[in-house]
């Protein structure tokens, strides 16, 4: 496979261990292909997308191989999977999910997901960002399908994420700066809503453009904008921007075998990928313990 490296700042970041987390540069690989930027993390670490070349899901391994996956139908807005590798599909005003064939059976009607993720007990949560600048929703769907309008009035909500111990939901308002958090209770709902996350802005744009959104095991935030990747702390204030050779970041999800590699797509169709000293916590794993320090 012939990679192109390309090298934005050096960017560095402390650990509470005294460990130092850079991010030199992505590595683009240059193979036929256009990623639509819609990138999921399957429990084997595999990296899946939508190539806009071929019309088809195709799967990136770690080893910089691709495959298609006949299995998965183009025809969707978001793609995500559960502990288990079933693969959930959002798009035509309904949520499903396939069973251990890959065939695929509704689980929630009535809602225009921009994006959800999968807990570990199938829980979904799912972001619809509505028609008007507070139309926006945010909804629970319970593994019956039983769904719940847990917060609306949202400003075209688009990324969301689960904490690594199970508590608290991140959302991310698309046509703002802002991202919200809410603590999860035991039966899924959520209380205590704050504005917490606050995001950079490009001069040349009124809103962070932020599309999806995901955390690694000690908490941090990992934003895909308008201005790259940007890593929030515990705290909701950006820590690091990670620029990309063609500005916008269109997606992002951590993979590989170990679950340390950030893959992220572009606003030029390529994914870009990087080897990290900490690991992800993609929403489907068991709830964990966060660290009590903050880790900047």
């Amino acid at each position: 496979m012939y990679v192109k490296k390309s090298v934005p700042p050096v960017v560095s970041i402390r650990c509470h261990d005294g460990s130092i987390i850079v991010f030199v540069a992505f590595i683009s690989d240059t193979g036929e292909y256009e990623s639509d930027g819609n990138v999921a993390s399957h429990p084997s670490g595999a990296i899946f997308f939508r190539d806009l070349a071929s019309g088809r899901t195709r799967k990136l391994l770690e080893n910089g191989k691709l495959s298609e996956n006949a299995t998965i139908t183009s025809g969707y807005a978001t793609l995500a999977f559960d502990s288990d590798g079933r693969f959930y599909l959002s798009g035509a005003g309904k949520i499903v999910v396939s069973n251990d064939d890959g065939k695929l059976f509704d689980i929630a009607a009535d809602i225009d997901a921009q994006q959800f993720v999968v807990t570990h007990d199938r829980r979904i949560y799912a972001t619809e960002p509505g028609s008007g600048d507070a139309s926006g929703k945010v909804w629970m769907i319970q593994p019956d399908g039983h769904k719940t309008l847990i917060d609306s009035g949202l400003n075209h909500p688009s990324g969301i994420a689960l904490s690594p111990d199970g508590l608290w939901l991140a959302v991310a308002e698309n046509k703002t700066h802002w991202g919200y958090s809410y603590r999860v209770e035991s039966d899924g709902t959520v209380q205590d809503k704050q504005r917490f996350y606050w995001l950079h802005v490009p001069d040349t744009a009124d809103d962070s453009g932020v599309t999806t959104w995901a955390m690694d095991r000690e908490g941090r935030l990992y934003a895909a904008t308008r201005m790259g990747v940007q890593v929030l702390d515990r705290n909701g204030r950006v820590r690091a921007i990670l620029p990309l050779p063609a500005g916008q970041v269109t997606g992002l999800a951590f993979g590989g075998a170990n679950f340390d590699t950030l893959y992220v797509g572009c606003a030029d169709h390529k994914l870009y990928y990087r080897k990290l000293k900490v690991s992800g916590a993609p929403s489907w794993i068991r709830p964990i313990t966060l660290p009590t320090w903050s880790p900047w």
